[in-house]
């Protein structure tokens, strides 16, 4: 393989030759031609890390976190915000997400350098291995990835999250958008960071079309990097390979060996070639290039030219479909030559303008062998139509008949016809451009570097530092307000006022320095600043979900060294939230989005199985305000008694607690059917926590569609919080208990009308209830639904939960694949389970889901979704299910979480299909049907 010293060598002394003789023209052609073969000096980094690629050029498929681990953060040695791009979901053998770079213009990439998340040294996200993908004008749109010489496309990245790994890619890769895909074949959460290396493509080829080389016993000479489509004949399309990857054939590659055909697999990699099929046989060679260029030389790095070819043809074209012979060389054999010499054949034509070139060769022996062809050209100027025309009527005077033979006096010499000398106007000329432009680039190098020192000396931004003092901010998940605390004096007038005093319990504070989240507790205020009205501070700890305490990107808990003191109302030293157990990001103020296969489930701890508590939060940030129906006066818990309520019946039971029914007598004449939820006396303090959690989380939900809490009793054993509880009873039980006369389609849309609006009150506020379905939904008089968590303590529902391992225990048959396989929870997959419930609902609940599968067969079939087999098994459309209704639930079973519905899409929908729909208009229920056993509503 010739190296870039021999190279050099070959340019140099045909420079002294030519200097000696003025010709100017062919000196210039001559270092075109070096140049075009050097990628030595396409190496350098294009700007992730400098920043001459901005922002707006690096865009990704998704991002756990937009604003601390986003795209613009993929910079290599920058750790800002979270300190990399870290995508929404796990990486898996399935799951595809990519950072992608928008270089503008063509260029030519020769490595890639990754790095993990370091984060101040909190990361611990790093790619094991990625796959490279790019794309290029003239493909249609479609994406190309990246081969190596053994045809793999998994290329290795990282080994830990700080050091830096460049990888130098076997052949170049011409692009001008640049997408790295990272890669594991176990489900793991990666982050990146990234430089791309090269140089501009100036050379204008963006594809050319060749039969494919030949491959027999002995050697191959395929085109074996080619990145485009092979045809039924064999002819390679639309792609680039090795015929202009800069990469040239070593001159002693083919001379050293005794049987010309048969050569050392080393040999073979550079050189492309054909076999001759006999007399006349031919192969072209079809370029095209990237716009309209004047072309003036095409050079060709062949391998014994005297005996591989009789005759070149150079032919041009505008459209790539009428081309015209302007250049028709013919080679006469040379029997005196001892050798196969490899070497460059210039051959030189009269300035030409055309988007496709041509070569067509004439073979004269047994094989042709071409290791890379470039062109002298230049972009055209001026205007495209005269050249055409030009061309046209030109095309009659083609130079054809002349005669050359290979320079035999060195290895790499060029050899090109006779150009007569330059006049000295011409010369003049010629020198005086090169001039102009040699002083217009040292400008621009020095206002570059001007810029650049006046970056370097301009202070570094960070998004989640400031040189201010801290701020906080106190966000009211009731209302969705907010308000910027920067001092401790601000604190007392905003929490120790009349109008917030009773609402403290909604508040949790965001401290923008050290990113953590706490739930308001305890404040006082100094004596001077003591207010007349008091009321007593809460002793409950901070909302926080489970979930979020094992992801190093999301929330850890962090205990904090002091403890509480809450004996006296605001009486302490100052109004400072309590931070025990708050949620604190490494760097990202982002707890959103569940991280797949690290999600702690209440199935999975034993302490939250006192009973059902499956209504879930993902503590965020940034809550969003939610804009639907809510009930305005919900009466917040209130502590009572045991002695209040007479137990009716047990509905159900778990590992740590039971659920009654029991009859609330408030006053004399005034009773409640609600359901008690108690914890067993002696309980462990954790099971405690995570009952007191749970009424922090449930007491704060205020939609219609909801069962609220009424009371709590936190003072005394046993434990209880008083919920909610209606007429009916749960809605499978009520489905399956009503004629079907009773129960038309219009009221059993409304119903779910109803449980679609309470979901999407949940999903405004990031809140997952995990087990939706029919057991879990409450029915009250005229159709009127509740959502609640009941179902998995019932017995007559235990066979709807399937014990996967010891402490996980699921509702297999309404869940998504991302939740049994990756213990994954989020808003998509209630609306995977909301599908399933739509179903029940529209069978009246007369058919099981799946019915005729075992729960091992569920599995089966849940893992061909995953796996995107044909023969997954969906359930089926219900009889008095509409097309597009059915269309909803196909919708929600989409394998691809994200492009599931929302549920106010589908709560939209819904109420369209119900339109004029009243339970007043509709035939009366309660009329004819007994209520619940229990039920006071009559």
């Amino acid at each position: 393989m010739t190296t870039t010293t021999t190279v050099f060598s070959a340019c140099y002394s045909g420079i002294i030759s030519h200097l000696c003789s003025f010709n100017i023209l062919l000196l210039l052609e001559t270092f075109r031609l070096c140049l075009a073969l050097d990628l030595g000096g396409c190496y350098d980094a294009l700007g992730m890390e400098s920043g001459a690629i901005l922002d707006q050029d690096i865009s990704a498929s998704s991002s756990f976190d937009e604003a601390s681990v986003g795209a613009q953060y993929a910079r290599i040695r920058i750790d800002n915000a979270g300190g990399a791009w870290c995508p929404r979901t796990q990486i898996d053998e399935i799951q595809y997400e990519y950072l992608e770079v928008n270089l503008q213009q063509l260029h030519v990439l020769t490595a890639v350098e990754t790095q993990g998340r370091f984060g101040g040294g909190h990361g611990k996200e790093y790619p094991l291995h990625y796959i490279l993908e790019y794309w290029r004008p003239g493909r249609g749109g479609q994406w190309i990835r990246y081969k190596d010489q053994q045809r793999n496309e998994l290329i290795k990245a990282n080994f830990d999250t700080n050091t830096a790994v460049k990888i130098v890619l076997d052949s170049p890769v011409i692009a001008s958008r640049v997408r790295i895909v990272p890669f594991s074949k176990y489900p793991r959460t990666v982050c990146m960071r990234l430089e791309l290396y090269g140089c501009k493509y100036e050379e204008g080829v963006i594809a050319y079309s060749v039969p494919q080389g030949d491959l027999d016993e002995n050697a191959d000479f395929t085109d074996k990097t080619y990145d485009g489509v092979q045809d039924a004949n064999g002819v390679l399309q639309h792609g680039l390979g090795q015929l202009t990857d800069g990469h040239i054939g070593g001159a002693d590659d083919f001379t050293n060996v005794a049987d010309p055909y048969k050569f050392p697999s080393s040999s073979t990699y550079q050189w492309v070639g054909w076999k001759s099929s006999g007399p006349g046989s031919m192969v072209e060679i079809v370029f095209s290039f990237d716009q309209p260029r004047n072309f003036s030389a095409v050079s060709i790095h062949v391998s014994d030219a005297h005996n591989s070819f009789s005759k070149l043809s150079v032919l041009f074209s505008f459209d790539g479909r009428r081309f015209l012979e302007v250049q028709n060389e013919a080679l006469r054999p040379d029997s005196n030559s001892s050798k196969r010499a490899s070497g460059w054949l210039v051959v030189p034509t009269r300035p030409r303008v055309a988007q496709f070139v041509k070569l067509s060769f004439e073979l004269s022996s047994k094989m042709l062998f071409i290791s890379e062809i470039q062109f002298a050209s230049d972009v055209l100027v001026g205007n495209v139509t005269d050249h055409v025309k030009m061309f046209a009527s030109n095309s009659h005077s083609s130079e054809s008949g002349k005669e050359f033979q290979v320079d035999e006096t060195a290895v790499n010499n060029f050899v090109v016809s006779p150009v007569g000398a330059l006049s000295v106007e011409y010369i003049f000329l010629i020198v005086g451009i090169f001039s102009g432009c040699f002083i217009f680039v040292v400008v621009i190098a020095l206002l570059a570097v001007r810029q650049r020192q006046r970056k370097s000396s301009s202070p570094a931004y960070s998004g989640l530092k400031s040189p201010q003092r801290p701020e906080h901010i106190i966000v009211d998940l009731k209302t969705g307000q907010m308000k910027v605390l920067s001092d401790e004096e601000s604190w007392g007038p905003f929490f120790c006022n009349n109008k917030t005093a009773n609402m403290r319990s909604n508040f949790y504070v965001i401290d923008s320095e050290n990113c953590t989240l706490s739930k308001v507790l305890d404040f006082s205020l100094p004596e001077k600043q003591a207010l007349s009205h008091h009321h007593p501070c809460y002793s409950t700890k901070p909302v926080q979900s489970e979930s979020l305490s094992t992801s190093p990107l999301l929330p850890n808990k962090k205990k904090s060294s002091s403890s509480d003191d809450c004996s006296s109302p605001c009486a302490a030293s100052s109004c400072v939230p309590d931070s025990e157990n708050s949620i604190k990001p490494a760097k990202a103020c982002n707890a959103t989005v569940p991280r797949p296969n690290s999600l702690h489930s209440d199935y999975d701890n034993p302490s939250l199985h006192y009973a059902s508590s499956d209504v879930k939060v993902l503590v965020s940030c940034d809550p969003r305000p939610y804009g639907g129906k809510q009930v305005a006066n919900i009466p917040r818990p209130r502590l009572v008694r045991l002695s209040e309520f007479r137990v009716l019946e047990k509905i159900g039971e778990g590992q740590y607690g039971e659920v009654h029914l029991c009859m609330w007598s408030e006053g004399s004449d005034d009773h409640q059917l609600v359901a008690v939820k108690c914890l067993r006396t002696g309980t462990m303090d954790n099971v405690r926590e995570a009952f007191q959690r749970e009424f922090d989380v449930l007491s704060n939900l205020s939609d219609r569609n909801l069962v609220h809490i009424l009371g709590i009793n936190m003072e005394e054993d046993p434990w209880f919080m008083v919920m909610e509880y209606l007429c009916y009873g749960n809605l499978n039980h009520f489905l399956r208990s009503r004629e079907e006369k009773l129960l038309n389609y219009g009221t059993l849309v409304y119903m779910a009308t109803q449980i679609a609006s309470g979901m999407k009150y949940l999903e405004n506020l990031n809140f997952v209830h995990r087990d939706l379905a029919t057991r879990n939904c409450l029915v009250g008089d005229r159709c009127f639904v509740k959502i609640s968590d009941f179902g998995m303590t019932q017995s007559e529902f235990s066979r709807d939960y399937v014990q996967i391992d010891d402490n996980y225990v699921v509702p297999v048959r309404w869940m998504p694949w991302e939740s049994l396989f990756k213990k994954e929870f989020s808003t998509k997959s209630d609306v995977w389970s909301f599908a399933v419930l739509l179903w029940e609902i529209l069978n009246r609940g007369a058919s099981y889901p799946y019915e005729n599968l075992t729960d091992e067969e569920i599995i089966e079939n849940v893992r061909r979704v995953f796996h995107q087999d044909d023969r997954a098994i969906y359930l089926p459309q219900p009889a008095i299910c509409c097309k597009e209704m059915y269309s909803l639930m196909l919708e929600c079973w989409q394998r691809n979480p994200f492009k599931r519905p929302t549920f106010r899409e589908i709560h939209l929908f819904l109420l369209r299909k119900n339109l004029g729909y009243s339970p007043l208009a509709s035939e009366s229920i309660t009329s004819t049907q007994q209520p619940f056993l229990y039920c006071p509503c009559q």
